[in-house]
């Protein structure tokens, strides 16, 4: 399965109006960069994916900014983590890779 062929649920604070919103990967990664350079929203409280029976499972989620690149520019990388059914033996979900204009 492609990466963008999955789904990222992304659940806010009760507070926040966005309440939860369904990305493909690389579409969040996007949105939080946008949101980054905006700062509209809180950053969601927790995320999910969708499993075969049509229940969710919470996933990890971790955010890497790079090295910033000659040109002021640096990848940022998010991952989503699966803990798997037995919650011990994680395992990679999605990823996704955004560019950060450092002159923004």
């Amino acid at each position: 399965m492609d990466t963008n062929d999955k789904q990222i649920i992304a659940v806010w604070d009760a507070d926040e109006d966005l309440g939860a919103h369904i990305f493909t990967p690389d579409e969040y990664a996007q949105w939080a960069e946008t949101n980054h350079l905006t700062d509209t929203y809180a950053n969601p409280v927790s995320f999910y994916r969708p499993i075969g029976d049509g229940t969710l499972r919470r996933l990890s989620h971790a955010c890497v900014c790079g090295s910033y690149d000659t040109n002021d520019y640096a990848d940022i990388t998010h991952t989503w983590t699966d803990p798997g059914v037995d919650g011990i033996t994680p395992k990679n979900y999605a990823t996704a890779i955004a560019r950060r204009d450092g002159r923004a």
